[in-house]
């Protein structure tokens, strides 16, 4: 899927360097979701609402500030 995949959008920077580590042939589209606005996305599995809250919200900008790229 990574190599098929013209553009891959992960929440931390950490995942972007598990994938670009793992499949070297990703490097240059795989970027975090909050690249344009220069902030990470924690993952919130098993942590307090407000986290999840938070997360979703910065999903949302991530998604909408990559929708005004294209």
């Amino acid at each position: 899927m990574v190599r098929k995949a013209d553009l891959i959008l992960v929440m931390e920077t950490l995942h972007k360097k598990a994938i670009e580590d793992n499949e070297p042939g990703a490097r240059g589209k795989v970027f975090r979701l909050g690249e344009w606005g220069k902030f990470e996305i924690t993952d919130p599995y098993q942590k307090d609402l407000s986290v999840f809250e938070n997360s979703a919200l910065l999903i949302e900008q991530g998604v909408n500030q990559w929708l005004t790229k294209f």
